[in-house]
């Protein structure tokens, strides 16, 4: 059995590696699931409808470098599993 902070790469049977992809738009950081689907306004810009937003923590496999993405629920992260990147320092770490 493995903690909620780790995850089994599925083809090689190893520990995969904790990270996160970066979103480089306005802002350069980690990127976020949003609850629903995409809508664009008249420019063709995504328009922000204020869905249920969730970070998404991406485990890397040292092996074969397959990833699997993950958007823990804030509950989780608060059971001591994880601790996702802040808005200010951008650092990802495990409990």
């Amino acid at each position: 059995m493995t903690a909620k902070n780790q995850r089994i790469c599925l083809r090689c049977d190893v520990e995969m590696e904790i990270g996160y992809v970066t979103d480089y738009g306005q802002r350069v950081e980690p990127e976020k699931w949003i609850e629903g689907s995409p809508e664009y306004n008249f420019f063709g810009n995504l328009k922000y409808k204020g869905g249920r937003e969730l970070q998404i923590v991406v485990f890397r496999c040292p092996e074969c470098a397959m990833l699997e993405h993950v958007a823990p629920d804030p509950d989780e992260v608060q059971e001591g599993s994880l601790t996702l990147a802040s808005a200010t320092t951008g650092q990802l770490t495990e409990k």
